[in-house]
């Protein structure tokens, strides 16, 4: 999930990048998009595989059914 995040901030930066170069005429015809545009959909695709990462993990943890709390069934195995 950080990764994804760090590939969006690089984009943002890949973002200031281009447009200086575009309004410098320093690029070939179409390269600032096709540079924007793979840099932060990349960016936001890992950043959102991280978040369903996160989630499906969370969830095979939970089906395991184990107890949350040990504590309160070893005191009431006591009594």
């Amino acid at each position: 999930m950080a990764f994804g995040g760090v590939i969006v901030a690089c984009s943002v930066i890949a973002f200031i990048y281009t447009l200086v170069s575009y309004f410098m005429g320093h690029v070939s015809p179409g390269w600032s998009s096709l540079m924007i545009s793979i840099w932060f959909l990349g960016g936001v695709q890992l950043l959102f595989i991280g978040v369903v990462g996160q989630y499906v993990g969370k969830t095979y943890i939970e089906s395991k059914e184990r107890p949350r709390y040990n504590v309160e069934k070893f005191l009431n195995h006591e009594e």
